[in-house]
């Protein structure tokens, strides 16, 4: 094997485990977003929204079963209200 295919197979295997990428329209959606997709949508990694979540800083999670979930209509209040009137802090 060259190490050419050695990187591809490297690089497809990492591409397998990583979230999809969201569609354009993911907070006008029905369905429920999960931690992954709004991670992506934020661009954010999935370690900070459990870490909002832990604190209360992110938008409010559904838990459905074992797993979280989040309304596109509660995310986006989030972004409105709770996102716009903040200053970055240095």
């Amino acid at each position: 094997m060259t190490t050419d295919e050695v990187t591809a197979r490297y690089l497809a295997k990492y591409a397998a485990k990583s979230a999809p990428a969201p569609g354009p329209g993911l907070l006008e959606r029905d369905g429920l977003i999960t931690t992954a997709e709004l991670a992506a949508y934020l661009s954010l990694p999935v370690k900070t929204l459990r870490d909002w979540r832990y604190t209360g800083v992110g938008p409010r999670a559904l838990r459905v079963g074992r797993h979280l979930r989040y309304e596109p209509a509660e995310v986006r209040r989030w972004l409105v209200e709770d996102c716009s009137g903040r200053e970055r802090s240095a």
